[in-house]
């Protein structure tokens, strides 16, 4: 997520890499943002400075979303069936 962020940062000058991202990509960041409870925003980054907030949270929202078989994995396995 933050590498996509700055990514899209560098080359559209904002941070909402939903607009960056392939019509493959975005439904795995979305639902990855989903878990987390956090929305895009397209001034700041999900993560600005390591010392301003804890990844513990969204850590275990990620692995909550993927021991429950949430969003996130039903998103990567529409992926995996859509390469068959």
């Amino acid at each position: 997520m933050q590498a996509v962020q700055l990514r899209t940062r560098l080359a559209l000058g904002h941070y909402e890499a939903r607009r960056a991202l392939s019509p493959a990509t975005l439904p795995l960041y979305t639902a990855v943002h989903e878990a987390i409870g956090r929305g895009c925003d397209d001034k700041k980054p999900l993560v600005w400075n390591d010392d301003e907030q804890a990844l513990d949270t969204y850590i275990d929202a990620i692995t909550d979303d993927l021991r429950g078989e949430g969003r996130i994995l039903r998103t990567v396995e529409d992926v995996r069936k859509a390469l068959l």
